[in-house]
């Protein structure tokens, strides 16, 4: 019995130290547009005119024309073009001639057949029976 209330203290305990901080977080967030409280809220609100702009660098050159141009990546063969219908949308280098579900299918196909036939020979037993 003190097994069982001990585990459901720490349990407790744990349970709290973890959600605490995301239910106090998500209490933060609720009252994000309410006006500030705390230290913070004592400084002088600064208009956005009077906080001075970081300083940008000024681009030495275009970058378009520092960069080199991508290199086209080469289409994979896959046998009979003539298959595959005309697409508007550009295409990838990487083509898959067969879904993996297919591959799969193969892979296993024995070992579905024996399943299927199995629980064939299943309902007719469970028919003769009744």
């Amino acid at each position: 019995m003190d097994l069982i209330v001990i585990s459901f203290a720490g349990g407790a305990v744990v349970a709290a130290l973890v959600f605490w901080p995301i239910l106090r977080r998500a209490r933060l967030r609720a009252h994000a547009d309410a006006p500030p409280t705390g230290k913070h809220a004592l400084r002088p609100a600064q208009p956005a005119a009077a906080r001075p702009a970081p300083q940008q660098p000024a681009p030495e050159a275009p970058a378009a024309e520092a960069r080199p141009e991508p290199a086209a990546i080469p289409r994979q063969a896959i046998g009979d073009e003539g298959e595959q219908p005309a697409r508007a949308e550009p295409e990838l280098g990487v083509t898959v001639s067969t879904l993996p579900t297919a591959l799969f299918e193969e892979h296993h196909a024995a070992k579905f057949r024996r399943t299927r036939d199995r629980i064939e020979r299943l309902r007719t037993q469970l028919h003769e029976q009744n």
